[in-house]
């Protein structure tokens, strides 16, 4: 029996942190966390190896791109118009889709309904300070060829974003303080980047049943958030998931992770949990095998390891912050 007062190494070469307060750490650590509510931008729990997600290259058409001299909203005018009918919003004879990057924000604009028969924008788009109403112009919208940013204090739900199918490279939900309700994405069969930050939701989105190719996920200071139970059905991408929760304070349960992790291959899995006070147990890891690397910090009600019993190797683990854990035993 080993108690955690020193550095200790494993026989099969993992590295284990003490959990004492003034460890210090062992190598890089592969996630380290982001600033909350930072403008797009890639999640600090990256697996260490790159998505195998290719970006869409825009369809081309017979019908040549328009530009208007005015816009309802920040980015380029430029629309490709003609589109098919629409097929999941409400009705549209044509629908059309925006190229280049678009802004809409409530200090410019009261409604969306200029974009009520846009379906896709190939390039990011950022929203800002809209509620569900403001916002209903955009229900026919189904896919985002870039980032997709929601930021807004007054958003309560996700219902505008029903038929969005896709963001090819990374969704962020942030500084939504007054989100509860994330059902409004159950479409999404795709993003390679999965953000939610200081939101008051109490679960995470329960997406389509065939969504899959994420490659990171980070999870952090959503206060009311009490499990995970929806990530159990989103798929990793083929080189792996990284996944950062960090400084829920009410989430109690990991345990929807475990199949996310499972659904990728191990080399290219990392873990980061941190400062979870309620969390009481690692249940969710069992399958843990040789992943690249676990960090697990600030988790004072975690009673012990036994979760990591199948744990072969890993190329980082820390471990601080666990008071009740006196020893390595389930290891």
């Amino acid at each position: 029996m080993h108690t955690l007062n020193c550095l200790v190494a494993l026989p099969f070469a993992l590295l284990v942190l003490s959990a004492c307060p003034t460890s210090e750490k062992v190598g890089g650590n592969p996630s380290e966390a982001s600033d909350s509510d930072s403008s797009a931008s890639e999640t600090a729990t990256s697996a260490g190896s790159s998505s195998g997600t290719t970006e869409t290259e825009p369809t081309t058409t017979d019908t040549e791109p328009t530009t208007t001299d005015t816009e309802p909203a920040t980015g380029s005018t430029t629309i490709v118009p003609d589109g098919p009918p629409s097929e999941c919003g409400p009705p549209c004879d044509a629908t059309w889709t925006h190229v280049g990057e678009l802004v809409i924000s409530g200090s410019s604009l009261s409604s969306t309904d200029d974009f009520k028969c846009m379906t896709r924008v190939v390039g990011g788009l950022q929203i800002y300070d809209l509620d569900p109403q403001q916002l209903s112009g955009l229900r026919n919208l189904v896919s985002v060829e870039g980032n997709l940013a929601i930021l807004s204090e007054t958003l309560t739900d996700l219902s505008p974003f029903s038929c969005l199918e896709e963001v090819t490279e990374q969704l962020q939900l942030g500084s939504a303080p007054n989100l509860t309700d994330v059902s409004g994405l159950s479409a999404l069969r795709h993003t390679q980047r999965f953000l939610m930050l200081n939101t008051g939701a109490t679960a995470v989105p329960t997406f389509s049943p065939e969504f899959s190719g994420l490659s990171s996920a980070q999870i952090e200071s959503n206060d009311a958030l009490v499990d995970l139970a929806a990530m159990a059905n989103w798929k990793a991408d083929e080189a792996g998931v990284g996944v950062l929760i960090q400084d829920n304070l009410a989430l109690k349960s990991v345990a929807g992770l475990k199949p996310l992790l499972a659904s990728g291959p191990m080399s290219g899995t990392s873990v980061d949990l941190s400062n979870l006070p309620a969390l009481e147990s690692l249940a969710g890891l069992e399958g843990l095998t040789e992943p690249f690397a676990i960090s697990l910090q600030a988790l004072p009600s975690i009673p012990d390891l036994a979760p990591l019993g199948q744990l072969k190797r890993a190329d980082f683990l820390e471990l601080s912050g666990m008071p009740l854990i006196k020893d390595l035993q389930g290891l």
